[in-house]
């Protein structure tokens, strides 16, 4: 499918009235106990579809540090190689008839929505033995070799080397629970966007409601 068909079709997904929800993703952490029937119950439709996926970034750290989800943390984060999107597009429907809603979807992610709480699903493309998605820069050892691990009473698939995945996007010291802790691999405009989710909230929420896609 060409760029610009599958980005129209990308778009024709993505329903406008969640834009609002954009503020509430920013202005307060996510509520643990949406997010995980969230979470578990996304999985199901996903199983259903076979599609292929994982935790990632805030969410993964959670799973191994704190045995849940980190409690200032702003929504969950998944992801699949890029081949299983046409996976996630056919399940979207099956999705939105349990509450579902679609808030963004772009190249880099589609975001699920429910009861105000976000699930994004991050697409890792796959470039010269890194996978690259929305600026990060991930070498494939760490996503080609996947465990099981137990996770909120059910079983997701996680990095074989969890730890130095961990290391490689938090540094050193990502065992100890700090607020606003960004993956540290990424070029300057991550570095900027960064700063200003960080330090700046309410300009970054405005900008990124006016641009209509929102780039996390």
């Amino acid at each position: 499918m060409q760029r610009e068909s599958l980005s129209a079709k990308r778009d024709s997904f993505i329903d406008s009235e969640d834009t609002s929800a954009i503020f509430l993703k920013f202005s307060k952490p996510i509520n643990i106990q949406v997010s995980t029937k969230n979470l578990l119950d996304l999985q199901r439709v996903l199983d259903l579809y076979n599609v292929s996926f994982g935790l990632m970034y805030g969410t993964l750290l959670g799973a191994i540090r704190e045995k849940n989800f980190i409690i200032h943390d702003h929504d969950t984060d998944l992801f699949v190689l890029r081949e299983e999107e046409f996976k996630v597009m056919d399940m979207i429907k099956e999705a939105k008839k349990i509450g579902f809603t679609i808030g963004r979807y772009s190249e880099a992610y589609i975001s699920f929505v429910r009861d105000g709480d976000f699930i994004d699903i991050y697409f890792m493309d796959k470039k010269f033995g890194k996978y690259h998605c929305d600026g990060h820069v991930i070498p494939s050892k760490y996503l080609d070799d996947l465990i099981n691990y137990s996770f909120l009473g059910s079983t997701f698939k996680i990095s074989r080397d969890y730890e130095n995945l961990l290391t490689y996007l938090y540094g050193k010291d990502w065992r100890t629970p700090q607020k606003n802790v960004s993956p540290t691999h990424y070029g300057l405009y991550l570095k900027v966007k960064y700063f200003m989710k960080n330090h700046f909230r309410m300009i970054f929420i405005i900008v990124s409601w006016l641009k209509g896609k929102l780039y996390v």
